[in-house]
């Protein structure tokens, strides 16, 4: 990636404040859940070879709760470092990697979108949103985006392999890179690259992911897609509206949740099935019109990808915090980025739920106390002030989709 160049007067002292800053945030905490899903699935393939695909913890075997969901790049990355056997803090480090990868790369693709030195290392590695997301919590949606933005970058230069390779193992990261991807190949409306480029990228793919597949199809198939087709909304999926509803729900009618950590969830399992999946609807209707754009050649390559941006984080049924990191695309202020910080850490007061004690390592299932005001009004509270913070960042998503010109004649 070339040597970094502080060519900007005080970038110096900005990196110093990002060390002294990023540090000790990667020790103090982790996120509690998808965290530790990350390092048990990364320590028992590295001890016994075997694979979250063939295992779950019972915990998280039930229906109602997420085990490992994601392709196997993450915990392929995380698995050697428990050779060095580890301690709790030590554990913390190597479980943040992939996440803080992420934000070099991140920091790299910017750079050659132009940002110029002192913005990049204030929107990255100063950047509440990240700060919390990726090197406190150690989520690493920053490590899914930049690949995808590499893709995109090396698409334009003309190095269609190379934007193959790097846009498989965004895929291999998260599944949610293939919504992007997809039209952004598209946009080209070149055969040749789409060729080379779906070739490179299947390579890679079976190369790292195949195996895995192989050996166990229908864990593999369940973990990284029958999941998520019939996950049922949460968070700030379907404009916010699920988190909004769980909000004021909880405060009228403050039913803690059965069992510590999870939100009130009714109806069968069947029915929450079909739900969920039409939910979908709305994604899949934008995603379409967006791909037959770009087989029409409507739209440029960059619009086509703050496009898919703006539908992929309004209409998705499941909206994370840590999504967010793909506004990287969207131009948000520090302002924006701030706000949306706070949403995540009050919603569910999710900070505080991962302030973990030290002596915890991410390989340790470990619930937060405080997962007992889960379902209270307590906790619709802090989702209904997450949700507030949360409606300036809804408005910049809703920019590029033309909403203002319903609210001010001649749009934009």
């Amino acid at each position: 990636m070339g040597r970094l160049r502080l060519s900007n007067k005080g970038s110096g002292l900005l990196v110093l404040v990002a060390v002294i800053v990023n540090l000790p945030l990667v020790f103090l905490g982790y996120y509690y859940h998808d965290t530790h899903v990350l390092a048990i699935s990364a320590k028992k393939f590295a001890e016994s070879g075997i694979s979250p695909y063939e295992w779950c913890e019972d915990v998280f075997c039930k229906p109602e709760y997420q085990w490992y969901a994601y392709p196997p790049l993450p915990f392929l990355i995380v698995a050697p470092f428990y050779a060095l056997d580890p301690g709790p803090l030590a554990e913390r480090f190597f479980v943040k990697i992939p996440a803080l990868l992420g934000m070099v790369i991140l920091t790299h693709a910017l750079r050659k979108l132009g940002w110029e030195e002192r913005r990049n290392i204030l929107f990255v590695w100063l950047n509440p949103f990240f700060l919390y997301t990726a090197t406190l919590r150690g989520n690493f949606d920053t490590l899914c985006v930049s690949l995808m933005l590499e893709s995109y970058l090396y698409l334009k230069e003309g190095r269609t392999v190379r934007a193959g390779v790097v846009g498989a193992l965004s895929l291999l990261t998260k599944q949610y890179a293939a919504v992007f991807l997809l039209p952004l190949l598209l946009s080209t409306r070149s055969l040749r690259k789409f060729a080379k480029y779906a070739l490179s990228a299947s390579v890679v793919a079976f190369l790292i992911a195949g195996p895995f597949f192989i050996k166990s199809p229908e864990g593999f198939l369940n973990s990284t897609l029958k999941f998520h087709l019939g996950r049922a909304p949460s968070n700030y999926g379907l404009l916010g509206l699920k988190m909004l509803g769980d909000a004021i729900y909880n405060v009228l009618n403050s039913i803690p949740a059965d069992y510590p950590g999870q939100a009130i969830q009714t109806g069968s399992p069947l029915i929450m099935a079909l739900v969920g999946t039409f939910l979908m609807v709305p994604l899949v209707a934008g995603m379409v019109n967006i791909v037959v754009d770009a087989v029409l050649g409507k739209r440029e390559t960059g619009e086509t990808l703050k496009l898919t941006t703006a539908i992929f984080l309004a209409f998705s049924k499941v909206v994370n915090i840590q999504y967010f990191a793909l506004l990287v695309l969207l131009d948000l202020t520090f302002l924006e980025w701030t706000l949306l910080a706070f949403s995540g850490a009050v919603t569910g007061l999710s900070l505080i739920k991962s302030a973990i004690p030290l002596y915890v390592a991410p390989s340790e299932l470990w619930i937060p106390p405080l997962c007992g005001v889960n379902g209270t009004w307590i906790d619709g509270f802090s989702r209904l002030v997450g949700f507030v913070l949360y409606l300036p960042v809804l408005r910049k998503i809703m920019r590029p989709l033309g909403w203002m010109r319903f609210i001010r004649p001649g749009g934009l």
